[in-house]
């Protein structure tokens, strides 16, 4: 039957483009069978991914709410060989301390962690399993974000793989002031598994890439040349950087927690599910609240699912090329519809603005001096006392050096002391500038 259903939906769904596409349906009558496809696609989608939060079935060990089960470290150890990893999962007191670490001083950081896996590790794994890497350096996230895209460390280490300025601009990643890639999770994975990849090329042993990840090469061959070119990963361990002599047990750890939470009375929490996304090429200047009001959906909602985009604005791409905006598919769709309404409404707002702009220009020159209408100005004469420099005068005036030199005809660069300067303020700020002849200074 689930065979016959699927084949049913995907042969009306290829009869509804065919018609589509030769005219005999109009938009307001495909308008409400693309929705309804897409609200049955997302609401599947949703259902594949949602999240068992329900404790009762999840607790086969029939643990109490309070109870924070720990283990013999050979239960600890059987575990661990029982993942089958190409990464070698080895145990040890330091691993142990961070498996209790995790279990437990920082459970609700975990199962935390453990429902956000469900939206990000398919993205994670997808990338991952297209290099032909292991699947579990999906968890190396796991300590360097706690899953968190938004996430910025002290040293401005940023987004779920925490890439660094430098090694982010050695893989082409874009970073200014409107955009930053690092935030994007699908760029930054891809960026991330190209960067495990080439250390693999390089050590051809997982633990020294997990390593190398964190502290960067040059550290990890400082460690081995200071350990006498050992070449088991324990050996060299004692010469690496403190941070990454704790990194490397941390994500054997990480490993250990995220497959045996249910063993330790931990449950996923379903704190994110965004649907099925979809994405759009958007090849001109672009605000969120223009998006926004035309989709009805929330700034905030277009933020957590664009993080790369810095101030709620995808901005113009260079010629020829274009920036992801992704959408819940629903969404999605309706922008496809209303695309051309969209950029108006964007186009209107950008000539609002530039108006703005220019008449506060006309505004300033008004005031100030260049193209004015005098009519609105008064003149007012300034008697030039020791210690003045007409940068010092402009300032007094709210005007510039070159209304000064315009309306002064001044031959050079020093005025002195005694001679009168002619200043033109605005008639409707007269009383705000009459007194600065006479105040103190």
């Amino acid at each position: 039957m689930l065979k016959i259903s699927i084949i049913s939906i995907m042969f009306f769904i290829f009869s509804f483009q065919s018609i589509a596409q030769n005219g005999f349906a109009g938009e307001s009558e495909m308008r409400p069978i693309r929705a309804s496809l897409d609200e049955l696609l997302n609401s599947w989608y949703i259902g594949k991914l949602s999240v068992d939060t329900n404790t009762s079935s999840l607790n086969k060990y029939g643990f109490k709410h309070n109870d924070i089960p720990l283990y013999a470290d050979r239960t600890y150890k059987k575990r661990l060989n029982a993942l089958q990893s190409p990464i070698p999962l080895g145990y040890n007191p330091v691993i142990k301390r961070f498996i209790e670490l995790y279990v437990k001083d920082k459970r609700v950081q975990v199962e935390n962690m453990l429902g956000l896996s469900h939206y990000y590790f398919p993205i994670f794994e997808a990338e991952l399993a297209r290099h032909n890497l292991p699947l579990e350096l999906k968890y190396i996230p796991v300590i360097e974000s706690a899953i968190n895209t938004h996430a910025v460390s002290r040293s401005g280490a940023t987004g779920l793989w925490q890439f660094i300025y430098s090694t982010a601009k050695m893989y082409d990643l874009e970073i200014t002031s409107n955009v930053d890639e690092r935030r994007d999770p699908f760029v930054l994975t891809e960026t991330a598994v190209q960067y495990l990849e080439d250390l693999y090329s390089i050590y051809k042993d997982w633990l020294y890439v997990i390593a190398a990840y964190n502290c960067g090469p040059g550290s990890v061959n400082k460690a081995i040349k200071r350990s006498g070119y050992k070449s088991d990963f324990w050996d060299i361990y004692p010469y690496l950087p403190n941070e990454t002599r704790g990194y490397v047990p941390a994500f054997i750890a990480a490993n250990y927690v995220m497959n045996y939470y249910i063993e330790h009375n931990l449950y996923p929490k379903n704190i994110y599910n965004p649907g099925y996304i979809d994405t759009i090429h958007i090849n001109k200047r672009l605000r969120f609240e223009v998006i926004s009001k035309a989709l009805k959906i929330s700034t905030e909602l277009l933020h957590e699912l664009n993080p790369q985009y810095l101030r709620n604005l995808i901005p113009m791409p260079k010629n020829g090329e274009y920036y992801i905006l992704r959408l819940p598919i629903s969404e999605a769709s309706r922008f496809t519809i209303h695309r051309s309404r969209i950029f108006r409404y964007q186009t209107l707002l950008d000539e609002k603005e530039k108006l703005k702009v220019d008449n506060a220009s006309k505004v300033k020159s008004i005031s100030y001096g260049g193209k004015r209408n005098k009519n609105e100005l008064t003149l007012i004469l300034y008697n030039v006392k020791p210690g003045d420099t007409k940068y010092k005068i402009s300032s007094l005036y709210d005007c510039s050096v070159s209304d000064l030199n315009k309306w002064n005809n001044f031959p050079g660069g020093i005025i002195k002391p005694g001679k009168t300067v002619n200043v033109y303020v605005p008639k409707s700020s007269y009383s705000k500038y009459k007194n600065v002849n006479f105040t103190k200074r």
